[in-house]
């Protein structure tokens, strides 16, 4: 249980990593229903390869960053319950999880090089002049990349689909026997041990809730939309990238709102900015104790 601090605090780098690049650097422009991504931050003067396509792949490997961070989130705490936590507790077990996440986009990446084999913005132009010429003056910019091998370009979107899905299966069958076993351990836990580690699986939960609204789901069908060739308009650009800057500050709420160390200790910071929550919290102490002397009479 000690070590379930160090997992939260690489869940929450990770997803502030992730905010600012994909928000500030990257901020990644999809031209939907074609196959072209742009960058619109601050990577929209590196060209083509250092800006759009590499930054796209980095996009990538923070996903797969967090993904890992939450399912081994959820992992720890199955295995506290289960008593099974002593290779997870082990100081070389998070640096090997981060490598471990990047090696697991190899074969993304693999599959993503064949597909932008032989990519220059002549290629990138002419593909759009071909299926979305209403895009040629945005891809005359520079800042977008293309697939170029559209067989190998719908063996991504299969490769990266599987990939968050195959991800997210195992935070899902981690959830699932975390509260069976917590249910099975309830009559051996005192109300008070078994409150604390509903919290934290409430926690996780919602921690987990977060990123599948604001990535994964936006993620899969932006993926689905383009190798179907469904003509959505850039109105679900523009959501995607909104929506994924909702995810740092809603990841931030989720820790501080279910639980309650974090939740009173921030609102004991708030009481020093603001004294008036101080007398709140001094009343209702007084209440108490004043309601107890009463009963005790």
């Amino acid at each position: 249980m000690r070590h379930y601090k160090w997992y939260l605090l690489y869940n929450v780098l990770a997803a502030m990593v992730m905010d600012f690049h994909s928000s500030i650097i990257y901020r990644g422009y999809y031209l939907l229903p074609t196959f072209v991504a742009c960058c619109t931050g601050i990577c929209k003067s590196w060209g083509m390869y250092w800006g759009s396509n590499l930054n796209y792949m980095i996009y990538e490997l923070d996903v797969s960053i967090m993904g890992f961070g939450l399912t081994s989130l959820m992992a720890y705490r199955y295995h506290i319950l289960n008593g099974t936590s002593e290779i997870m507790e082990k100081k070389w077990f998070i640096p090997c999880m981060f490598v471990s996440s990047i090696i697991y986009m190899t074969p993304t990446y693999f599959v993503q090089r064949l597909a932008f084999e032989g990519m220059t913005t002549e290629t990138v132009v002419d593909y759009i002049s071909k299926t979305a010429p209403h895009f040629i003056k945005v891809v005359n910019t520079g800042i977008c990349s293309s697939f170029v091998n559209m067989t190998w370009a719908k063996v991504y979107f299969g490769v990266s689909c599987v990939a968050i899905l195959f991800m997210g299966s195992i935070g899902i069958f981690y959830t699932i026997k975390s509260v069976l076993l917590l249910r099975r351990l309830r009559n051996s836990m005192s109300a008070t041990t078994y409150a604390i580690q509903k919290q934290f699986i409430y926690s996780v939960l919602v921690q987990l809730g977060v990123p599948a609204v604001t990535f994964v789901v936006p993620i899969i069908l932006m993926l689905i939309g383009s190798a179907l060739g469904c003509q959505v308009s850039l109105v679900f650009s523009e959501l995607f990238i909104k929506t994924t800057l909702l995810h740092a500050p809603l990841n931030g709420l989720a820790v501080l709102i279910t639980i309650k160390p974090y939740r009173e200790g921030l609102r004991k910071s708030l009481a020093k900015v603001f004294p008036i929550l101080r007398k709140t919290d001094n009343m209702i102490h007084v209440q108490v104790t004043s309601s107890d002397g009463f009963k005790n009479r």
